[in-house]
């Protein structure tokens, strides 16, 4: 069992109930999307990116905290790729945790919100970002929807690689660990045990998505248990508009 089982299983169970809400400044609910609109925007953007990065090739998540985020990650889970969760990378900025990554695990493409944000954040990066190739969700979903793609879903054993988590890099250069779908499962399911949670709690995370919170519980699937995750909006302050 994996987590893309678990959003599965709750979408069948409870697809009108929230999975992911996002928070604005002073607290109110900007997005919000349900279990079944998780898994069938995700499946649908995993067929995307399945006509794009093969099995097993690391993928850069490359967003802010949004709904897109989740989507994202959930759907390169799904396409079997290697998900590499990274700062969103601001203009006039050395991003050089970024780059790090980058030449560290030689990551394939790279996806983000919107198509127009590729050429911002490939100039953001310069050279390092050179071999990337570069997809959006937006454009991910419509086209496997144009081309009447299958919903893409492929089998992943627990064994198999999902992410690469990096640390954070401020004293000494982003060190990579392997994280494996049994990995994400089992910690999520000490998780749940540990706090004892059920469908009737919301879990709020207010870090970034690209930080380590993305493996500890605070990631697209924050429960096994069915319950509603809430978190941060990025800031006002756009790092590439």
């Amino acid at each position: 069992m994996t987590l893309i089982d678990v959003i599965d299983t709750w979408a069948d169970i409870r697809p009108e109930a929230a999975a992911y809400t996002v928070l604005a400044a002073g607290g109110h609910a900007s997005a919000s999307i349900t279990y079944r609109a998780l898994l069938q925007r995700a499946r649908g953007l995993a067929a995307g990116i399945e006509t794009r990065v093969a099995p097993g090739e690391r993928l850069l998540i490359m967003m802010p905290n949004g709904i897109e985020f989740m989507v994202g990650y959930l759907a390169a889970l799904m396409a079997g790729t290697v998900a590499v969760p990274v700062p969103v990378p601001r203009p006039q900025r050395t991003n050089e945790r970024v780059k790090l990554i980058i030449r560290d695990c030689a990551p394939a493409a790279a996806i983000v919100e919107r198509a127009d944000l590729a050429a911002a954040y490939g100039e953001a990066l310069g050279a390092d970002a050179a071999s990337l190739r570069w997809l959006s969700v937006e454009e991910g979903e419509a086209e496997a929807v144009s081309a009447d793609a299958p919903a893409g879903a492929r089998s992943v054993a627990p064994g198999t690689v999902a992410m690469l988590q990096y640390t954070s890099g401020s004293t000494a250069s982003p060190k990579g660990v392997r994280l494996t779908h049994g990995n994400l499962l089992h910690n999520q399911v000490l998780i749940d045990a540990v706090f004892g949670l059920d469908d009737r709690d919301v879990i709020l995370g207010c870090c970034r998505c690209s930080t380590t919170w993305v493996s500890s519980g605070s990631r697209c699937i924050r429960s096994t248990k069915g319950s509603t995750a809430s978190c941060s909006a990025p800031r006002a302050s756009s790092p590439v508009h």
